[in-house]
């Protein structure tokens, strides 16, 4: 039979106490700590990518309506001088169907106009939307009757 004395039990006691003291735990400080860090971090992140993913459409949206308009710009080109009707007020819708489906709610329109003899400018103005914003592209080149210029 083991008999206990109350030094043992003080003894037990204290050891259990420097147990407790020793404990390689997180404090609640250090978890409340964290948890807020995490948040700032996870914050600061989304925002990152959610502006990331805006300025990838607008730039991809921007490619696409400009290479509309470089490809509405040759075929004008290629109509010639003589044959640019600047009659009246020298602006002509462009089908919606001639430009890239990857644009959302497209208008264009080109105007032509004869800013000095033998010299006729040509403006293309292309609409899109992107991110719930309506961008604008306007576009001029210059056909005069002995060629292109830019």
């Amino acid at each position: 039979m083991v008999v206990l004395t109350s030094s043992f039990s003080y003894t037990l006691i204290s050891i259990h106490i420097i147990m407790l003291k020793d404990d390689n735990g997180f404090t609640l400080t250090e978890l409340i700590v964290a948890i807020v860090v995490a948040v700032i971090l996870l914050t600061v992140a989304s925002n990152a990518i959610i502006n990331l993913n805006r300025l990838s459409a607008r730039s991809r949206a921007l490619a696409i309506a400009n290479a509309a308009a470089e490809n509405k710009t040759e075929e004008i080109r290629s109509i010639g001088y003589l044959n640019l009707d600047s009659a009246g007020d020298g602006t002509f819708s462009i089908d919606t169907s001639d430009l890239p489906d990857e644009l959302i709610n497209p208008v264009a329109s080109y105007t032509v106009s004869t800013p000095e003899t033998g010299l006729k400018q040509v403006e293309i103005n292309l609409a899109y939307d992107v991110n719930g914003d309506t961008e604008n592209l306007n576009y001029t080149t210059y056909i005069s009757e002995l060629g292109v210029g830019q």
